[in-house]
């Protein structure tokens, strides 16, 4: 199912991903990949969900170094097409939050909300 949401990207927001990935709004460890981080782009989905990229940075597959995108997607309550704005102040609360660009943040609808934590 995820694969058939991944197909509905248009692919211009595809290609910007790596872009705004260099200058990501919010960086977040991940709650359920030990050692990864999720990134909060400045990018939405077509249901104008804030799309959010896990990342796990210097894997060794093989003998290499990489940095990998384990996927891209809109952050969405869970069941809808809704955007899901709560999920960044809830990992915020929750003590994750490990990168901030308070100016482009500004920018965002959730960003009162985190910015205060």
């Amino acid at each position: 199912m995820q694969w058939l949401a991944f197909l509905a990207f248009p692919v211009e927001t595809l290609k910007q991903t790596p872009r705004v990935l260099a200058a990501p709004l919010l960086i977040f460890d991940s709650a359920t990949v030990s050692g990864s981080l999720v990134a909060m782009v400045a990018l939405k989905d077509p249901d104008g969900a804030i799309l959010v990229v896990p990342l796990r940075l210097n894997k060794r597959p093989e003998g290499y170094v990489v940095n990998e995108i384990s996927s891209v997607y809109g952050r969405k309550q869970h069941g809808t097409q809704k955007p899901n704005n709560q999920w960044f102040i809830n990992q915020a609360e929750e003590g994750r939050l490990r990168y901030i660009d308070t100016k482009k943040l500004r920018q965002a609808r959730c960003s009162r909300a985190i910015l205060a934590r």
